[in-house]
């Protein structure tokens, strides 16, 4: 099975049809064979040499000339795609090495109606701030009842 982060693509652009163009269909068919070796090359070394690629016997001049030519997109397409898939490794090591530390810490305690309700400024859940806002608001409004129903005693 192939590894995943392998590269399997490759992109022609728009403008190299003209120069294609000028070329016989045979020529065009080894100028294939030859892009797609060199992608697969560059891809496992960006270091690899168009050169390496443009000594197949069959290649004219103006062959090799195009070849050069797209080989730059190829390239620059390639050394893009390498940037983007190190940046998604390293993103995901970071996620996994995150996700071991959140599960190796030991778990915060959780607060309870009465601790929380005497917390200046606090919400009573983490992250849940509109509710522990409710929460906060109905303790409130329990608390004057409370002082109304006492005062209301008092006056008997």
């Amino acid at each position: 099975m192939e590894p995943i982060n392998k590269k399997k693509s490759l992109i022609l652009y728009q403008d190299a049809y003209p120069p294609l163009m000028r070329l016989s269909p045979s020529q065009r068919g080894w100028l294939m064979a030859v892009l797609m070796e060199y992608a697969a090359g560059v891809a496992d070394s960006p270091d690899f040499p168009v050169e390496d690629t443009a000594s197949y016997p069959n290649l004219e001049t103006a062959t090799q000339f195009v070849c050069a030519f797209m080989s730059g997109a190829i390239r620059r397409d390639t050394e893009t795609w390498i940037r983007h898939r190190d940046r998604c490794r390293q993103a995901a090591l970071n996620r996994e090495s995150q996700r071991r530390e959140a599960s190796s810490a030991p778990a915060k305690p959780t607060p309870t109606k009465a601790s929380y309700s005497r917390k200046a400024g606090g919400a009573p859940y983490a992250g849940d701030s509109d509710k522990g806002m409710a929460d906060m608001a109905h303790y409130a409004r329990q608390l004057r009842w409370e002082v109304q129903e006492s005062e209301n005693d008092g006056e008997d």
